[in-house]
């Protein structure tokens, strides 16, 4: 440890009553032998996809280093780190491109901005999934327009990976993104958009009762204490950190009443499914190559095309920015 590290330390008061876990940010099971027809094929793709990790990844850590460690968080905006402290008395933090190594994501240069995804590109792809009626404008998306398939995968996506849990349609435009980069395998900065989320977790209007994001900040006291080489001892039941898992029997299936073939899953996505997979092979002998496209008509593409994007100008939270751009934490690597 260096003296830089050595000299964070603090000394510890009364540590805070141990906090809830939110309901949000669940773990789900990618066993696809587990979900009902048509979605074994999904969860394969969502299995062989990079948010493979962000979907089903937790740490085993003590529900109490969680809670103070959530309870000091703050997130810096001048630094883009998220502060906080470990049971120990560590005052440390997190930078972006940690969390998003933590969650095995690329932390490439050439990955599209999130914020940056153009309206007509997000539209397109709404409507390739089946959007009924066709949308126009990005606000018009509602889950329950979309076929069985991809009605689930975004209550999956949005259900494990949403800070905010107010309602199905409450996805904010940057978080739909992870669902147009699915579908069209573009290389959306998916880190960015988890980073995002986590982010908001300390401004959680239940953050005295409840730990938002639990299971990303198992990942990151995980790998705190990893870096400071602590070692939690006697991890029991009762005192490890446990997390929602999403049920399985709450998806919604059903018989799909959509005339467009968009239900049918796209080929950039079974492409990241090994060829020699059994439910992918059956898949394409029921759903063989070619997939019709939606044709959509001319005057509605022109509504679509007028839709401008309109990028953030710079990355911002809730709260008064940090004014001090000194390093007062070390950051973990």
């Amino acid at each position: 440890m260096t003296q830089e590290e050595q000299s964070s330390f603090m000394e510890t008061g009364i540590s805070p009553t141990v906090l809830t876990i939110k309901h949000q940010n669940y773990t789900v099971s990618l066993h696809s032998s587990k979900y009902p027809d048509p979605l074994p094929i999904l969860i394969e793709c969502l299995k062989a996809s990079s948010l493979d990790t962000a979907l089903t990844g937790s740490s085993n850590v003590y529900i109490s280093s969680l809670t103070k460690a959530y309870s000091t968080a703050k997130y810096n905006s001048v630094r883009n780190t998220v502060e906080f402290e470990m049971e120990n008395g560590t005052r440390t933090a997190i930078s972006q491109k940690s969390f998003v190594k933590i969650q095995n994501l690329s932390f490439a240069t050439n990955l599209i901005d999130p914020d940056l995804v153009s309206n007509p590109d997000m539209i397109r792809t709404f409507n390739q999934m089946g959007h009924s009626s066709i949308l126009t404008r990005i606000s018009g998306f509602k889950k329950n327009k979309l076929p069985t398939m991809w009605s689930c995968l975004f209550t999956i996506v949005f259900k494990c990976l949403a800070e905010r849990q107010t309602g199905l349609d409450s996805a904010s435009k940057q978080f739909l993104t992870l669902l147009h980069g699915l579908f069209t395998d573009e290389p959306v900065d998916f880190g960015k958009v988890l980073w995002t989320q986590f982010c908001e977790s300390p401004t959680s209007s239940t953050k005295d009762m409840e730990i938002s994001m639990a299971r990303f900040w198992s990942l990151v006291v995980a790998h705190a204490n990893s870096h400071y080489n602590i070692r939690p001892k006697d991890l029991t039941d009762e005192n490890t950190a446990k997390f929602p898992e999403l049920q399985i029997g709450k998806l919604v299936v059903k018989v799909d009443t959509f005339e467009f073939v968009g239900k049918l899953v796209v080929k950039v996505m079974l492409n990241k499914i090994d060829k020699d997979n059994a439910i992918l092979k059956s898949y394409l002998v029921a759903n063989p190559f070619p997939h019709p496209v939606r044709e959509i008509p001319n005057e509605l593409n022109q509504l679509i095309e007028k839709q401008k994007v309109a990028p953030r100008i710079s990355f911002k939270r809730k709260g008064a920015p940090t004014a001090d751009v000194t390093p007062r934490f070390p950051v973990i690597k």
